[in-house]
């Protein structure tokens, strides 16, 4: 199997690569080609490009093995917007390197086999995709949205209180106008994201919603996001900033937040140890706002 180089980065220039275009019936693919070698003086441009296609023979076996459909590239001079968005990985062989735009239904619909799978894992590297991490949305009206920037108030998160430690949240990924999501569970005492691999929802994000997030995304290679190498989770852990995205009518400044634990105590237990209280049983979480 092909193995991938630790210099891939220093291989690939793009500057000078070779860029091709192919149609799928998942919206077109787009390839970078680049040989380390220098190409000997007045190489005619379709011969160089003929050359690599044939350097690159393997990739592109394994690429229509994958999407189930025969790749016929075409040079193209200036590289083409595409109309969907796209997924990035990076390929090695020799003196090539390969850069590979694929259409992201196609991702979405060609799930590799087993015999395949190792490939796409071991072989190229992905560029990995922000992801972003709602862990709830509300409609606030005017009042409510200057309640919570006030000492003392905070956002009672509901979703975070269940009985099991799981908080149903959504993973979310912008793709162009759309917003496909993937229903998740967070255990945040646990420090451990886990998320569907079936297909996402798509919709429009709501333009009157207050979304709570992490700050930071989710950066996760799409192979990982969509379970081609087995479970899908993740390490997530609860020591970390949160922002509130308000609705366009409330103004677009995220506000910095914070979680904070909420902690009950069960009526009569420890009263059987006179002087010592019992500890606190996690319920959930509630957001306060940080003052600006």
């Amino acid at each position: 199997m092909t193995q991938l180089a630790s210099d891939i980065d220093a291989a690939a220039r793009p500057a000078a690569a070779v860029s091709f275009i192919a149609p799928t019936r998942h919206g077109a693919l787009r390839l970078a080609l680049h040989r380390a070698a220098a190409w000997p003086p007045r190489a005619a441009a379709s011969l160089r490009a003929a050359a690599l296609l044939a350097d690159a023979e393997s990739l592109l076996q394994w690429l229509e093995d994958w999407l189930g459909e025969p790749l016929d590239p075409s040079p193209c001079e200036t590289p083409a917007s595409l109309d969907t968005p796209v997924a990035r990985l990076h390929w090695r062989w020799g003196e090539l390197a390969a850069t590979v735009e694929l259409p992201w239904p196609a991702l979405l619909a060609c799930r590799p086999a087993p015999e395949l799978a190792g490939f796409w894992r071991d072989a190229v590297r992905w560029d990995e995709l922000p992801l972003q991490l709602v862990l709830a949305q509300d409609v606030l009206a005017d009042d409510e949205r200057q309640a919570l920037q006030q000492p003392g108030a905070g956002w009672l998160l509901r979703e975070s209180f269940g009985a099991d430690g799981q908080w149903p949240c959504e993973l979310r990924l912008q793709c162009g106008d759309e917003v496909q999501a993937w229903p998740a569970q967070w255990q945040p005492d646990r420090g451990r994201l886990a998320w569907s691999d079936a297909a996402p929802l798509q919709h429009l994000a709501r333009a009157d919603a207050t979304l709570a997030v992490l700050a930071r995304p989710l950066r996760l290679t799409p192979p990982a996001l969509l379970g081609w190498h087995g479970e899908t989770a993740c390490a997530c852990g609860v020591d970390q900033p949160v922002s509130l995205l308000t609705a366009p009518r409330h103004g677009r400044r995220a506000l910095a937040a914070q979680l904070v634990p909420i902690g009950l105590r069960l009526p009569g237990a420890g009263a059987d140890i006179p002087g010592i209280a019992s500890p606190p049983l996690h319920a959930g979480w509630v957001l306060r706002v940080e003052a600006d």
